[in-house]
């Protein structure tokens, strides 16, 4: 379930000509379904066209890029009926990253935008899971395994084409924003989008001190002297500000970077 701007994000908001569920994180398919031909046709003719331009052999090479059986490639170019095999969003994404060429799904001759004009959103793409976040926990940072946890839908909207990242939170420093324990919070990079903080903003926040670091989620607020960042917590433990001084030359033992913006946020079912 996917939660932005105070709304949930699911299949009941797609198109009835689309099947989409978020729930495993992976699944979203174009099927069989009444309505669905001209999408289909549309894949199948490109898909067929792109096989030809490559010669000989160009099934079976697609078919191993993307590990699956050969069979498999020729049930993506069958016409709808009992051989037609419905296509995950991903195969179609690595599609397209395979030939070099987007899929025209809104009917357009040189591929078309993700979000076709007839409303449809063909492509669910997928953030990696870039850490996690935890108040007062303080460990070695060491290089994250992207590989272990599945990607998170993106969050659609005014930044759903730069690059977004996930990160799964981990105890009730940020529980009055509606994010809780088990939760991802969906992120871009803070300096992609703003060129000083701006008051209001929910954003990924990293502490260094030593070898050591503790990143958190935590709510700007702005002041002429001062940036305070602040935990949004029904816990006691968490109700004090990180103060940042402007202008300051004061020497601290404590680093402290604005990392992300947060635009969302994920929970499993």
């Amino acid at each position: 379930m996917l939660f932005h701007d105070d709304h949930i994000c699911d299949n009941r908001n797609l198109s009835s000509r689309q099947i989409c569920d978020l729930r495993d994180g992976k699944n979203c398919a174009i099927r069989n379904n009444p309505g669905m031909t001209s999408e289909h046709d549309r894949i199948r003719e490109w898909l067929r066209r792109k096989l030809e331009e490559r010669g000989h052999g160009a099934k079976g090479k697609l078919a191993s890029h993307l590990k699956i059986q050969a069979s498999a490639v020729s049930r993506m170019l069958a016409k709808p009926g009992k051989q037609d095999r419905g296509i995950e969003a991903t195969t179609l994404r690595e599609m397209e990253r395979y030939f070099g060429e987007r899929i025209p799904l809104n009917g357009s001759d040189d591929g078309g935008d993700e979000s076709a004009s007839d409303g449809l959103l063909p492509i669910v793409r997928f953030a990696a899971v870039a850490g996690e976040v935890a108040a007062g926990v303080w460990q070695e940072e060491e290089i994250w395994d992207v590989e272990k946890y599945d990607p998170i839908p993106v969050v659609p909207g005014r930044y759903a084409n730069l690059e977004q990242r996930a990160y799964l939170v981990r105890g009730p420093s940020v529980d009055q924003m509606r994010i809780f324990d088990g939760d991802f919070a969906i992120a871009v990079k803070y300096w992609m989008v703003r060129e000083a903080p701006v008051d209001g903003d929910l954003v990924i926040v990293t502490r260094r001190k030593g070898d050591l670091a503790e990143r958190t989620i935590k709510e700007i607020q702005v002041f002429p002297d001062r940036v305070e960042l602040w935990p949004r917590s029904s816990d006691p433990r968490f109700q004090a500000p990180i103060v940042i001084l402007k202008d300051s030359d004061a020497p601290d033992d404590v680093s402290v970077e604005i990392t992300d913006l947060v635009i969302g946020s994920f929970r499993r079912f």
